[in-house]
């Protein structure tokens, strides 16, 4: 399911078609701008980006929300693993210092040196997609790898404790909760991702989206930084 959404899904899309291709709708309609507004907000804010920054990007897709953060900052560097996602953003937003690349998290950030460029982290609206220990992996290699990240945001985490909010009630969904591959991925509590979070070297703020945003009632973002030794 994972695979598909991402990769063979945008397919299907019209290659105009940006937040739909990664799946930002709401009953099958792209969100409109005021949506995609309060995102950027969000990000922006929680990551404090100046000119000065350079944002590295985990799981860009096809770069129409990336490229909405580029007048912030003073370079960008983003991955996805899906090859369609990263041609519709190299053909459409890439230029000069900011970037895109086709890679897969785990193998691209094992591959990593000390990286000292990078001096804030963005992952939005695809953490859910990795296993638990592929999680814990890419929190632990930024954490370690990018010397100079000390804010990394990630964004629209399904929350586990407020998962009836978005099943129909006649849904058994208790074992979608922990599948990588269901259409929302792994849902975490706010409890076993501080863990996570503890655990490969960052504090956690959780951020809850305004009540008017398309999908506050069961999602949350965080922002990690890193602890002081």
């Amino acid at each position: 399911m994972k695979d598909y959404i991402h990769k063979e899904f945008p397919k299907s899309c019209d290659p105009n078609d940006f937040f739909g291709q990664v799946k930002r709708t709401v009953n099958g309609k792209p969100v409109g701008k005021e949506q995609i507004n309060i995102i950027i907000d969000s990000i922006c804010k929680g990551l404090d980006l100046n000119k000065q920054d350079v944002l590295f990007d985990l799981g860009c897709g096809n770069g129409a929300l990336s490229v909405l953060i580029f007048h912030k900052i003073k370079a960008y560097f983003g991955i996805d693993f899906s090859e369609y996602l990263i041609e519709i953003a190299k053909k459409n937003f890439e230029k000069g210092n900011y970037t895109f690349q086709c890679a897969e998290a785990n193998e691209f950030l094992s591959k990593e040196a000390l990286n000292k460029k990078y001096t804030k982290g963005l992952c939005y609206g695809v953490f859910s997609y990795f296993e638990k220990e592929s999680a814990e992996r890419i929190l632990r290699n930024i954490h370690d790898k990018y010397e100079n990240i000390n804010k990394f945001y990630i964004g629209n985490i399904p929350d586990r404790e407020r998962a009836s909010n978005f099943f129909y009630k006649d849904i058994e969904y208790a074992n979608l909760l922990d599948d990588n591959q269901s259409s929302l991925g792994i849902w975490w509590s706010q409890k076993d991702f501080e863990n996570l979070a503890n655990k490969t070297g960052w504090k956690v703020e959780f951020l809850n989206m305004q009540d008017d945003f398309y999908s506050a009632h069961y999602r949350f973002d965080v922002v990690l930084t890193k602890k002081v030794n």
